[in-house]
């Protein structure tokens, strides 16, 4: 069996603004898992909207970005200042 070594990397994280549409959805997730098992049911659209609105993400620094893992959207990594 031989062992083939990919150039390409399986992470990359790439700099975007919290306004990006991986960002955003992955931010919405991360909302509406947060609501679930604060409310012990699943989050609704006027919910995670009103608790983004409450605790805006847009104080995210460097590093943030996107995550992949072979180049699907994973994470999103970010400093709260």
């Amino acid at each position: 069996m031989s062992s083939v070594l990919s150039s390409t990397p399986l992470w990359t994280v790439t700099d975007v603004p919290v306004s990006d549409r991986d960002a955003a959805d992955m931010l919405r997730t991360y909302f509406a898992e947060v609501i679930s098992r604060y409310t012990h049911h699943p989050a609704g659209a006027d919910e995670i909207d009103a608790a983004m609105a409450e605790d805006p993400s847009d104080a995210l620094a460097a590093p943030s970005g996107v995550s992949c893992w072979r180049g699907m959207p994973i994470a999103r990594p970010g400093v709260w200042v």
